[in-house]
């Protein structure tokens, strides 16, 4: 069962810069959480950072579960975290994409090496 990532304001540089929300999440288990900011948002980006370099081939996917029905799912990062041995990972997002209020983003990795980990994902109120 996927547990919810809780989202916290972030600051933002000036009045008129759209609001922007942090999740953070932490662990060495897999990962099988989500977001529902419950507003229409864009994903600026995602941070992971692992204890030490990935050796099993798994990924890290990144699911969009849309409001309108499953015709409208769609993966929007997947990454074998092997390749190349990744330690870090950052995916800035298309700035072009829009997510609607009944939008979930779903993200899994089985980590199977139960290395621990650090997972920001930072997302703009739009």
């Amino acid at each position: 069962m996927s547990t919810a990532i809780a989202l916290e304001r972030i600051a933002t540089f000036d009045d008129r810069t759209p609001m922007r929300y942090r999740g953070i999440l932490t662990g060495a288990a897999a990962i099988d959480h989500y977001i529902t900011p419950g507003y229409s948002f864009r994903i600026i980006k995602l941070e992971l950072n692992t204890s030490a370099p990935v050796a099993v081939s798994e990924d890290l996917v990144v699911t969009l579960d849309a409001g309108d029905g499953a015709t409208y799912d769609t993966i929007l990062l997947k990454q074998d975290l092997s390749d190349g041995s990744i330690q870090d990972l950052v995916w800035p997002a298309d700035w072009d994409d829009q997510y609607e209020s009944d939008d979930v983003v779903l993200l899994t990795w089985t980590n199977t090496g139960t290395l621990t980990y650090g997972l920001r994902i930072i997302i703009e109120h739009v």
